[in-house]
């Protein structure tokens, strides 16, 4: 099964041909869908000539098509041609099926999946579940709910950008909805051992209570943050998501650990979240230094600083980051790598950066368009690239056997 998860990835989107049944709504939504397009869309370079002839081609697959499903993949087809994040195009009552669990869905396991040379693999497992014999970190996943990784793979289509990093966080992301849930507190595993005993299992999920409205008309988001110190001298501080626009319980930890010599900041499977708590989090540890993004649109270029509080942390940092580490956790890395202020350690992050905006459409449908670019003050482009680590650090199979996360002990091995 090596690698079979991979070329899933490589798979894209298929190109539907729909059988022609006289008029429908699809024409119509299209037109909205370009005229938003046109106004809203960052990049005005992509809006010319060889767009027009785009825009024609694939109206002529719409005016063919009444299936809804191939509609929207038609529709999807044609966004992702231009190869950027925060795109795409669905049904408004679908997405849970694509937000990421790690925030939205109700219900959570007390482990974390990554894949490794195309094998899905226990990587983490809660303290308080680390002698259960249900589930250990090494083990590897073959069926969730009775449905084989490739069939669950097969159902779904990646989105851009193009690059094997973001298939493979959307790949993960993707497991971690059939892990986690929205509605039943019970996940059904067949998992692989060190020794490749096969073991069916039943693994309770946790219902998370902490859920808090960020968005009106869009569910709960469950914002956790974790922390612990090593060896008396190293502070650690983990966090899903840089939320709500004013993160006071990231910065009192922050502000509790400034009196340790050394402290980790691991965004392994952050999503993101808002530009202004990066900027409130990323000020307590730059150290004296300022960054600048310019902020490109369809209409103008605006710019975002970036300046240290007025007493940020003054030790070693190290940040945390992989796969799953996106949007503003990819800028808040970016930060504190180009000023000097952290070592990052892990794997190079998607370049899933830009600013987007949700427009709801008639019918129920919900266009997600880019509309900022984020373009770092010496020219350096976040989006597609991502934050390349100063120590690649990948995790292995063997390591995970022994409950070893290679990723975290390096860190801890680079500040002692």
């Amino acid at each position: 099964m090596k690698n079979n998860i991979l070329k899933i990835g490589i798979l894209l989107l298929i190109s539907y041909s729909c059988q022609a049944q006289g008029d429908n709504q699809y024409p119509k939504i299209f037109n909205e869908i370009v005229t938003l397009f046109k106004t809203n869309y960052f990049d005005n370079k992509a809006k010319g000539h060889s767009f027009d002839s785009l825009v024609q081609n694939y109206k002529a697959k719409v005016e063919e098509c009444n299936n809804e499903d191939e509609f929207i993949s038609i529709v999807n087809s044609f966004l992702f041609t231009f190869d950027v994040s925060h795109i795409g195009f669905g049904k408004a009552n679908d997405i849970k099926n694509k937000v990421s669990p790690y925030l939205w869905y109700e219900y959570m396991t007390e482990f974390d999946v990554r894949i490794i040379n195309g094998e899905v693999y226990v990587t983490t497992v809660k303290d308080s579940h680390q002698d259960d014999a249900q589930i250990k970190i090494g083990d590897r996943i073959t069926k969730i709910n009775s449905k084989p990784i490739n069939e669950i793979l097969s159902k779904f289509s990646l989105r851009p950008p193009n690059n094997q990093r973001n298939y493979n966080f959307l790949m993960t992301e993707e497991l971690l909805r059939h892990i986690y849930g929205t509605d039943d507190s019970e996940v059904y595993l067949t998992t692989h051992n060190s020794s490749n005993f096969i073991n069916n299992i039943t693994v309770q999920r946790k219902e998370r209570k902490n859920g808090t409205i960020l968005f009106e008309g869009l569910p709960k988001v469950f914002l956790e943050i974790s922390s612990q110190v090593y060896f008396d001298s190293i502070g650690y501080i983990k966090f899903n998501s840089f939320q709500p626009s004013r993160p006071t319980a990231i910065i009192n930890k922050i502000n509790e650990f400034k009196v340790l010599p050394s402290v980790i900041i691991d965004l392994r499977g952050n999503n993101g979240g808002s530009v202004e708590a990066t900027r409130m989090i990323a000020a307590e540890l730059l150290n004296n230094n300022e960054i600048y993004y310019n902020l490109v649109s369809s209409n103008e270029t605006s710019r975002i600083n970036y300046f240290s509080s007025n007493n940020p942390y003054k030790g070693k940092l190290v940040v945390l980051v992989d796969e799953l580490s996106i949007s503003a956790a990819e800028i808040f890395s970016d930060i504190l790598q180009f000023t000097k202020s952290a070592k990052i350690v892990g794997q190079q992050t998607p370049g899933n950066v830009l600013s987007g905006e949700l427009f709801p459409l008639s019918n129920n449908y919900n266009l997600l368009l880019p509309i900022q670019d984020w373009i770092r003050d010496d020219g350096f482009r976040l989006e597609g690239n991502g934050v390349k680590p100063d120590y690649t650090i990948e995790l292995r199979e063997i390591d995970l056997q022994k409950s070893i996360d290679t990723q975290l002990e390096f860190a801890i091995n680079l500040l002692k």
